[in-house]
């Protein structure tokens, strides 16, 4: 399953685990909390975050968020890259990011002479 393009703010993501989408018979087992954990306090502090303005406390709240799922092992992250790569100072339009490949944008390179 391909997960959809959420963009840089998580509330969407950290959706997945509330109560009140678990899934259940009562939703023809459609809801987004598929590992069907509950956790008060993670259900408050996601609907603290939908209506927080300030990007600190906002940040804070996830934060605590992303722990509670973390101490609870409702998610285990197995992403490691610990990937090395040497780039020529020449070699032009490369973007590395930890989440892609190296060769993810390589149409776009160019080395300049």
């Amino acid at each position: 399953m391909q997960s959809p393009d959420f963009g840089i703010d998580p509330q969407e993501y950290m959706r997945r685990f509330v109560s009140w989408e678990i899934a259940q018979k009562a939703n023809n087992w459609a809801g987004r909390n598929n590992v069907r954990w509950a956790n008060a306090e993670y259900d408050r502090l996601w609907k603290q975050a939908a209506t927080e303005l300030d990007p600190v406390k906002r940040a804070a709240l996830f934060i605590r968020m992303n722990d509670l799922v973390i101490e609870d092992v409702v998610s285990i992250p197995v992403v490691w890259r610990n990937w090395v790569y040497v780039v020529s100072h020449s070699l032009r339009g490369m973007q590395l990011s930890p989440w892609d490949l190296a060769l993810g944008d390589l149409a776009y390179w160019y080395r300049e002479t």
